[in-house]
C-alpha cells in the first residue's frame, strides 16, 4: 500500500473513532441520565403515570404537576398488549428505563470496542495485532449477547415487575445481529493470520 494511502486511510480512521467517540459520550450521559430519572421517580406517586395503548406498543408518561409530561414507547414484546387496568404504568415505566439501561450498557461496550480498533488504525502503522483481535472478538460477543440475551432479559423483567405473565416472544432474539457476530469471528481469526504473515516476514527481514 503507498504511504499516501495510508496517510488517508489513518485519517478517515481518526475522524470516524472521533464521530463515535461522541456518541459513545452522549450515550454514557444519556444512561446516567436515565438512572438518575428512574432514581427520582421511584419514589412518585403512582397516580402521576399513564399508560397509552397504541398498535404495536405502549406509551407511558408521568405527568408533571405543571401540565406537562414526559414518556417512553414500550414495544408489546416487552410489555403484552394487555388491558391498562392489569399492570402498573409506573412499575411499567420504571422497568424499561432499568432494562433499557442493560441494553445501552452492551452497546456501549461494543462501540468501545471499535473506537479502540479505529484508535490503533489512527495511530500504528499495522492494524494487525492481538488487541485488535482480542477487541473484535469482544465486539462479537457482544452482538450475540445483544441479539440473544438482552431483549430476551428485557421481557422477563416485564413479565416478572408488571404483568405477573409469561410469554416467550421468538422476535426478541435477532438472527441478523448473530449472523454479523458470527462474520466479525471470521474477521478476528483473519486479523490473526494477519499477524502470524506480519511477523513471518518480520523473521525473514
Amino acid at each position: 500500500m503507498r504511504q499516501d494511502s495510508i496517510i488517508s486511510l489513518k485519517k478517515r480512521a481518526r475522524t470516524i473513532k472521533n464521530i463515535l467517540a461522541l456518541i459513545f459520550i452522549i450515550g454514557i450521559i444519556l444512561l446516567f441520565a436515565a438512572l438518575i430519572v428512574s432514581f427520582i421517580l421511584f419514589s412518585a406517586p403512582e397516580q402521576g403515570f399513564t399508560a397509552e395503548k397504541g398498535n404495536l406498543d405502549w406509551f407511558v408518561k408521568y405527568n408533571l404537576s405543571n401540565g406537562t409530561a414526559f414518556g417512553v414507547y414500550i414495544p408489546f414484546r416487552i410489555i403484552q398488549s394487555l388491558n391498562i387496568e392489569m399492570f402498573s404504568a409506573k412499575s411499567a415505566f420504571l422497568t424499561y428505563l432499568a432494562s433499557s439501561a442493560i441494553l445501552n450498557i452492551v452497546i456501549l461496550y461494543g462501540l468501545k470496542q471499535v473506537i479502540n480498533i479505529l484508535n490503533t488504525i489512527s495511530r500504528n502503522t499495522t492494524p494487525f495485532n492481538i488487541d485488535n483481535v482480542k477487541r473484535l472478538k469482544k465486539l462479537a460477543s457482544s452482538m450475540i449477547v445483544y441479539s440473544v440475551v438482552v431483549d430476551p432479559i428485557r421481557s422477563l423483567l416485564g413479565w416478572v415487575f408488571v404483568t405477573k405473565i409469561f410469554c416467550v416472544d421468538l422476535s426478541n432474539i435477532h438472527l441478523s445481529g448473530i449472523l454479523i457476530a458470527v462474520i466479525i469471528f471470521i474477521i478476528a481469526d483473519i486479523f490473526k493470520y494477519g499477524i502470524f504473515l506480519q511477523d513471518e516476514v518480520d523473521t525473514t527481514l
